[in-house]
């Protein structure tokens, strides 16, 4: 409501976004920011109903991330951003799973059922939801966690269109046709 009438985003405590979770979720914010002599770091606020405060894990420095192998020849960088190439050994990687879903992490996150997470930096480029450790939770990646905090307008569908078997790689094409309109 604010928002509508303002135009600007309420200010949020993480309080507010602790009050709308459930006692099955967890929130997680992954932040990149500057350690002990300006290296860039990786870390994570962990927040569920039952926590006082958000709880802090450092993960990683960012450099030494981006130099890790995925495979004998290929550096996660090199995997990241030629993805189409590389995506199996990318997703296939123990050692970077282990890095982002630390042991520490997972002990935050606990028992929670639906794990609601925030990327920042690599972690943009990066589907770290699919290098989970635990197949038994849900994860959710947002925008931000306040996202949790807004409303949702429930919406209801008088059409749609739907789409498949595609093959993207195909070298014909069609001459378009009213024969594609909708029905």
């Amino acid at each position: 409501l604010e928002m509508e009438r303002t135009g600007k985003m309420p200010h949020l405590k993480w309080k507010n976004i602790r009050d709308v979770l459930k006692n099955t979720d967890c929130a997680i914010e992954f932040v990149q920011y500057h350690g002990a002599f300006d290296k860039k770091r990786m870390g994570c606020l962990v927040l569920r109903k039952d926590f006082k405060t958000p709880q802090f894990i450092d993960l990683f420095s960012v450099d030494s991330l981006e130099e890790m192998e995925v495979s004998q020849w290929l550096t996660l960088y090199e995997a990241i951003y030629d993805t189409s190439k590389y995506k199996d050994a990318l997703y296939n990687c123990e050692s970077l799973k282990t890095a982002i879903w630390t042991p520490e992490l997972m002990k935050a996150i606990g028992d929670a059922k639906r794990v609601y997470f925030s990327p920042d930096g690599l972690f943009h480029v990066l589907a770290i939801e699919y290098l989970a450790v635990d197949n038994q939770k849900d994860y959710y990646r947002l925008s931000s966690t306040r996202r949790l905090t807004e409303k949702r307008k429930e919406t209801k569908l008088t059409k749609a269109l739907i789409v498949g078997g595609i093959d993207f790689y195909s070298d014909v094409t069609y001459p378009s046709s009213s024969a594609n309109d909708e029905s």
